[in-house]
């Protein structure tokens, strides 16, 4: 039977998770250099959080150990400086990261080339 301290490294695990899929969606919406570190911080804090997970299920007498490692991974998240975007928006949209589309971004500069070559063809 499980502990239920794996559940909680997974809970944790998920937050982390949901954070830095948050984070790389609002960079390609933004073009935002902080959301972009925080996508990048996010990959080695998903690992580290991965194996705390792990270490809690392959270890349970060590479980405060691999709560550590997910803890450590959720507060590296946390501690990245990123540009305040959200005003007034609901809850949602910010839970989500639908942050508005800025012309610098990837993906407006994708849609802006498309513009740009449709109008040439014309």
């Amino acid at each position: 039977m499980l502990h239920y301290f794996f559940y909680i490294a997974l809970f944790g695990l998920f937050v982390v998770i949901l954070l830095w899929l948050r984070d790389c969606r609002i960079y390609l919406r933004t073009g935002l250099l902080g959301y972009r570190k925080g996508a990048v911080y996010g990959i080695g804090c998903t690992a580290l959080s991965i194996f705390g997970a792990g270490f809690v299920y392959l270890h349970p007498q060590l479980d405060l150990m691999g709560l550590a490692f997910v803890l450590i991974g959720l507060y590296i998240q946390g501690k990245v400086e990123r540009e305040k975007i959200f005003t007034n928006q609901p809850v949602w949209e910010r839970f989500s990261g639908k942050a508005p589309l800025n012309q610098a971004s990837p993906k407006g500069r994708n849609r802006n080339q498309m513009q740009h070559n449709q109008k040439k063809k014309q």
